[in-house]
């Protein structure tokens, strides 16, 4: 009998896959039943051809899911990704963002780790585009979903918080100076309370980056 070929790695595993894995992982399957389903995920066999396995074959592709016990690490971000027919670039400057992109952004990063193809779509634009400008985001969603690695993800997530924290130090910066610039009760009391909002939104990234937080 041939062996099953399985994904065994970050860098190969689409992140539309992996967040099925995820909602396997959280269901209230027993163990070895979610174990044959993140088999069945990972290399596209039915459970059923799973289980009639022999036992070492059994074992042997068990034992390619265990990269999903350890933590991603970021990789290299690279200048622009092809996802089957599309050919998306990412969005380096952050300071050029249009509106419409950091209104989506704030959006979405409201709700977390289930809107991660989405948020991808916001800072992953078709070459020649500007963003949701003459294209379908679902189309660029669906792209991201079946083809973007988690390596890759997680690579241009690292890349965007290390930004927009960036950008959120600037802000501080200004603020500060407009605080004690002002003489006005009222408003400098308006510009401390956005500074402290900034910096708790601050200390949040900075968790994440070192993982203190998911």
């Amino acid at each position: 009998m041939a062996h099953a070929s399985i994904i065994n790695n970050y860098a190969d595993l689409p992140v539309g896959l992996y967040m099925d894995i995820i909602a396997v992982d959280r269901s209230p399957l027993g163990e070895f039943d979610k174990q044959v389903r993140i088999i069945s995920i990972l290399s596209g066999m039915a459970e059923a051809d799973i289980l009639a396995l022999p036992v070492p074959e059994y074992k042997r592709i068990a034992a390619a899911t265990e990269f999903l016990i350890h933590p991603c690490q970021e990789g290299r971000m690279a200048k622009s990704y092809r996802l089957g027919d599309l050919v998306l670039v990412p969005t380096q400057d952050l300071t050029k963002i249009t509106a419409a992109q950091y209104i989506d952004f704030q959006t979405l990063s409201q709700e977390g780790e289930k809107k991660t193809v989405e948020l991808c779509s916001v800072f992953l634009v078709p070459k020649g585009r500007k963003y949701a400008d003459g294209y379908d985001i679902a189309d660029v969603q669906d792209a991201i979903r079946r083809h973007l690695s988690v390596q890759d993800v997680v690579t241009l997530a690292a890349f965007f918080l290390r930004k927009y924290a960036e950008l959120i130090v600037f802000s501080l910066t200004s603020c500060k100076r407009e605080i004690r610039r002002t003489k006005d009760p009222k408003a400098k009391a308006e510009m401390e309370a956005k500074l402290t909002e900034a910096e708790t939104m601050l200390r949040h990234l900075a968790a994440s980056l070192t993982g203190g937080a998911g």
